[in-house]
């Protein structure tokens, strides 16, 4: 009788009068730990235990897909679809993602951006330094921080206007009107309205003043008296 061992180097066999005895180079006992080049389980279902109860399930599929691990650097935990767990670390979702209603159905969130909108202004005072407009974008609406514009009154106009347009991700799709907001000409105080313009126009802020005539063309302090926060729907 002879025996062939394929890929022998990893077999040593030993022969005596009672059989062949074959062992692998590496113990495979169930308390020994083997190193393995590659693995490979042919079954579609229950391929992996760990311990007991503990099951690595891999479905197959008509196509080759290969699953990375990248290099993390430190320890980790897999994060699964059931148990309450922390994730460290930046994430980004290319596809949104949908949160708990309650007595609703769930729309996809996909976004969130804070901008910086650095303009300056025109109208009733002379173009001078520019602002900077904080823009909060959550989901599609939008909070704009504005701060206070004032300035000698040089015209008679009936709006104050942002000089650079908005980015079309916060105009609406039409324009937005409310009513709220202290103004100031020429040294009086009184209440304004602002409009946002929609995407396709010139997508300004403009404010305007209920006092009697717009702005003036007096020498006084004009514009918006205060920092104001403004909210909108795009």
């Amino acid at each position: 009788m002879a025996l062939t061992f394929y890929n022998s180097a990893n077999l040593t066999s030993t022969m005596s009068s009672t059989g062949v005895y074959m062992d692998t180079v590496q113990a495979i006992q169930t308390t020994s730990t083997p190193t393995f080049y590659g693995l490979t389980v042919s079954t579609g279902t229950g391929q992996i235990t760990l311990g007991t109860n503990t099951v690595i399930n891999a479905n197959s599929t008509p196509h080759l897909q290969v699953c990375t691990i990248p290099n993390i650097g430190t320890g980790c935990t897999f994060i699964m679809s059931e148990l309450a767990q922390t994730m460290n670390g930046t994430k980004t979702f290319s596809t949104g993602i949908y949160l708990p209603t309650y007595g609703g159905t769930p729309s996809q969130f996909g976004y969130y951006e804070e901008y910086d909108h650095v303009t300056g202004w025109t109208g009733p005072i002379a173009p001078g330094s520019n602002t900077t407009c904080k823009i909060t974008r959550v989901g599609r609406v939008c909070t704009m921080m504005i701060p206070a514009i004032t300035s000698v009154g040089i015209s008679n106009a009936s709006i104050l206007k942002m000089l650079s347009p908005l980015p079309n991700r916060f105009c609406p799709a039409t324009e937005c009107y409310m009513e709220y907001g202290l103004i100031v000409d020429n040294g009086v105080n009184g209440n304004g309205y602002f409009l946002v313009r929609e995407v396709g126009s010139d997508q300004k802020f403009y404010f305007g003043t209920n006092l009697t005539g717009g702005f003036s063309s007096n020498t006084g302090t004009t514009g918006l008296l205060a920092q104001t926060s403004y909210t909108y729907s795009v």
